[in-house]
């Protein structure tokens, strides 16, 4: 069924407001505006470049190229994909079967071998890890590695680099960070604070009963904190330098690699995602808080008996000892978990896990009107109108 016909349409009318393009009314919407983005003629896509490069002779000759035959490349896919390490990868192509077989992935041997005669200036990485702190070595490590893959990235974002599109276009590109896929501890480490304190807001722990929304923790914040602890005690007198970044609720990280990016703050690119942030942190803090409460063989027991329907999983020894859970296992859980803990739970711990459940539901929705942006506050409202519950659970 089609929309009725006004009755002032006119035909010439529509096609001066669309300029005669015969493009449809759905397309997309471009708004021209001054100092937007200018394109340049004449640049080489990807596929252009790929023609170019020193190996294009050969991958006219050698479909399978680096690979000398389909044989070859079927073996090494087998390798890629059978969970080898690399140690076994090893003591099977030593094997004599081998020996006489001129397979291409040994030159990964000869460019490790030459790999080993490179300067010794990389070692730097892994300095700042000393034996004095030994569970900092993640956080560190993290920061510096990133510190250097993404300094390409940080270069465009400050000075502008001038990139091809997927159709040869040129234009001026800067790459600020604006998305980072975490889970809650990850966010505490790219963020550099404390597991006790928010890595977006300045809540921490002690604000867990109020519903106010705190000011966001800002890239400045964070780095005066680290220059304050840094004033006091050195890094390198990690026991003094633990207490001065306990008490400012800080990791130990003194580099973070977003120091030096330009547009990019911890606040803005730590993004809520449904994976990461709804259905992990059900599983992290939920279903622990039900566990607590209902007590692992209890709540395992309900699960054993809920009559599963046709696609989903079954639970029949509970969800307490489950290892490898997937985010399918933890949808599933959350399926059943209002339904395993009624009538063994305190009334108020019920309704705070129903009302965080709905809050998830209703936030992942597509798009939002008016009308769903209100149930979204309402649920939120209800579950800290009753969030006191939890406190009591004991974890």
């Amino acid at each position: 069924m089609t929309d009725p016909v006004p009755p002032d349409f006119e035909p010439g009318k529509l096609a001066a407001a669309l300029g005669n393009h015969p493009e449809p009314l759905h397309r997309k919407f471009v708004e021209l505006y001054e100092g937007c983005s200018e394109v340049f003629p004449s640049g080489k896509t990807f596929m252009d470049l790929f023609r170019e490069d020193r190996y294009a002779d050969e991958r006219r000759e050698n479909l399978y190229f680096p690979w000398a035959s389909k044989e070859e490349w079927a073996f090494a896919s087998w390798l890629l994909c059978s969970r080898l390490s690399m140690a076994a990868i090893d003591t099977l192509l030593s094997l004599k079967i081998f020996k006489h077989v001129s397979l291409s992935f040994h030159t990964a041997k000869e460019l490790r071998a030459q790999a080993e005669t490179l300067p010794a200036g990389p070692c730097w990485l892994c300095q700042p890890m000393t034996p004095e702190h030994p569970t900092k070595k993640p956080d560190w490590l993290v920061h510096q590695a990133l510190n250097i893959m993404l300094a390409p990235l940080k270069t465009a974002a400050a000075v502008e680099i001038m990139m091809s599109d997927p159709v040869g276009n040129l234009c001026y590109c800067c790459t600020p960070l604006v998305s980072y896929i975490t889970d809650t501890p990850e966010e505490s480490l790219l963020a550099a604070t404390g597991t006790k304190a928010s890595p977006i807001t300045m809540a921490t722990s002690k604000e867990f009963g109020d519903n106010y929304c705190h000011p966001p923790h800002t890239p400045e914040i964070t780095l005066a904190a680290i220059h304050t602890a840094c004033a006091h005690y050195p890094p390198t007198d990690y026991k003094n330098f633990l207490k001065a970044i306990k008490l400012l609720r800080l990791n130990g990280v003194v580099k973070p690699f977003w120091k030096d990016w330009a547009l990019s703050e911890p606040s803005d690119f730590l993004k809520p995602k449904p994976l990461h942030h709804f259905h992990h942190m059900f599983w992290d803090y939920y279903a622990k808080w039900c566990i607590a409460v209902v007590g692992a063989s209890g709540l395992g027991f309900h699960f054993s008996i809920i009559q599963t329907l046709v696609a989903y999983q079954a639970f029949d020894e509970g969800i307490s000892k489950l290892k490898q859970v997937t985010g399918r296992d933890h949808r599933t859980v959350q399926c059943y978990i209002v339904g395993a803990i009624t009538g063994s739970i305190p009334w108020k711990l019920l309704v705070t896990i129903c009302a965080l459940l709905d809050f998830h539901y209703l936030a992942q929705a597509p798009s939002f009107t008016n009308q769903s942006l209100e149930r979204v506050a309402s649920a939120l409202k209800e579950f800290h109108d009753n969030k006191e519950a939890v406190l009591h659970t004991g974890t």
